[in-house]
């Protein structure tokens, strides 16, 4: 799992301290299910989700969030992962705005890393 600082300011957690955790060993279990339900659903067909759910932030307060996960292809052609963007949907962003730009990404083939 890789996060980034939004992630970490926002769970108070390290990007240091996610390196080999899974979304059981950082969240509630209910909402950990969720983050494996829809990470499944991209594995399993290849194409992008975009769902609310609620979440819980590192003060404790509930949150709903719109999270848009995508399938990362390999060279081969092939789902290699999954990436995620996760927004307060609540918060200050302007929705709209990224909404249509995460449909877009998720429609984006990225590279991979050489292993």
């Amino acid at each position: 799992m890789l996060v980034n600082k939004q992630f970490e300011d926002v769970h108070g957690i390290d990007s240091k301290d996610v390196i080999g955790k899974t979304s059981f060993d950082l969240f509630p279990k209910e909402i950990a299910e969720n983050f494996f339900s829809q990470d499944e659903k991209v594995l399993q067909s290849g194409a992008a989700l975009q769902e609310e759910m609620e979440t819980v932030f590192k003060d404790g307060k509930p949150a709903i969030i719109l999270t848009t996960k995508f399938p990362i292809i390999g060279p081969d052609g092939q789902v290699e992962g999954v990436g995620g963007i996760n927004l307060d949907r609540h918060g200050s962003v302007n929705l709209g705005c990224h909404q249509s730009s995460m449909y877009r990404l998720s429609r984006t083939r990225l590279p991979t890393c050489p292993r």
